[in-house]
């Protein structure tokens, strides 16, 4: 409800009325603006992917003036300075890979651009891609979903590989 007043432009512009100071009304700078993000677009989450995410008042997401949804980076435009192109390659098809998955619901996990980083990361420092992905990424699902992920992945690592 606090947002509502604000994200609302009348005659006098961007106001909020504090009532805990006396009903001090508050004037917003000509360039302010709010940004907020969302994992759900307002409407809650019923997969348990995103726990805790409620469902906003539509009479907040009616004064949103713009919406707009970014598909995750490619990791060569995130990880190019620091890790080899043909490892980023396989790295990012086996990302499509798992995320194509999730979306259709084929498998029901978070497998995010942090863990991505942190599988990254792990292999940078001389394990196995293998052991990697179980210390950084697996170890957080049950075990249907490790099978799962470790079948997508199987087609880009194989079981020896090693960052270069």
């Amino acid at each position: 409800m606090l947002f509502q007043r604000v994200l609302e432009m009348d005659s006098g512009g961007r106001t909020l009325m504090v009532s805990e100071d006396g009903g001090r009304v508050v004037k917003a700078h000509p360039e302010f603006s709010i940004v907020m993000t969302s994992n759900t677009k307002g409407r809650g989450d019923m997969t348990g992917r995103f726990a805790g995410t409620d469902v906003q008042n539509s009479a907040l997401l009616d004064r949103v003036d713009a919406v707009f949804e970014f598909e995750y980076p490619q990791l060569k435009k995130v990880y190019g300075a620091v890790a080899g192109r043909e490892f980023l390659r396989r790295m990012q098809k086996s990302f499509d890979d798992i995320q194509a998955a999730i979306s259709q619901g084929k498998i029901n996990v978070d497998f995010s651009l942090r863990k991505m980083n942190a599988l990254i990361w792990a292999c940078r420092a001389g394990v196995t891609f293998w052991e990697a992905l179980e210390w950084t990424c697996l170890c957080h699902f049950d075990g249907p979903e490790q099978e799962a992920i470790r079948d997508l992945l199987s087609k880009q690592f194989p079981r020896d590989y090693r960052y270069e």
